[in-house]
């Protein structure tokens, strides 16, 4: 008897077929290069957000530090004084009002090159002569404000300060009595490099004890 084999023929793909994998495949990349690229944007957002505030928070530890070591006008013969102002920023920003208040008091800190307990007056005020704005730091020694004193930059891209003072009954926007106030109120807003839609606003409020 014979054995009669058949042989089968192979069937490839169609066009149709490839053309429809080729969709699909198309159809996952674009999810996922979408997915991906909107992880990345949230993760940059993120970063922004977590600089901004670190930047406010170290302002914060400056205020709180200085505010702690506040000396009281009959001991040094100066008074804390806060002004109020508000400021069109032309340079960086296109015709955007900031708020510019800045403060200026009395303190007492420890210098640890000299080992001695220094007396100084402590200013904190938004610089823009750069390219971007930066809350700075400056103080000078009591009874010499010919000296240059020194000037720190405590935290970058802090576009506005707004500073309020309480006197036991009501709130000020300006300060400039014998004693200084009960508590201080610091609002900060920082903005990432430039860009206006990445911004932090903070407030903190301090409790004034005097030395």
């Amino acid at each position: 008897m014979k054995t009669v084999t058949t042989a089968t023929r192979r069937r490839g793909f169609t066009l149709i077929e490839l053309l429809v994998v080729l969709t699909l495949m198309s159809v996952i990349s674009t999810i996922g290069m979408t997915g991906f690229l909107r992880m990345t944007t949230y993760w940059n957002d993120l970063q922004a957000d977590t600089n901004l505030n670190k930047d406010i928070s170290r302002a914060f530890i400056s205020f709180a530090d200085d505010f702690e070591n506040l000396l009281a006008p009959a001991v040094c013969g100066v008074s804390m004084v806060g002004k109020h102002a508000d400021v069109v920023d032309n340079t960086t920003f296109w015709r955007i009002s900031f708020e510019d208040d800045s403060i200026a008091m009395p303190v007492e800190v420890f210098n640890p090159l000299s080992q001695q307990r220094e007396r100084l007056l402590v200013t904190y005020a938004v610089e823009r002569d750069g390219e971007a704005p930066v809350l700075v730091r400056s103080a000078v020694t009591l009874g010499e404000a010919e000296t240059k004193g020194g000037r720190v930059a405590v935290a970058n891209n802090i576009v506005g300060m707004r500073l309020r003072y309480f006197d036991g009954n009501q709130w000020h926007n300006t300060w400039n009595a014998s004693m200084p106030p009960k508590i201080v109120r610091v609002s900060l807003s920082a903005i990432d490099g430039g860009h206006v839609d990445r911004n932090v606003s903070r407030t903190t409020a301090f409790a004034i004890k005097i030395q």
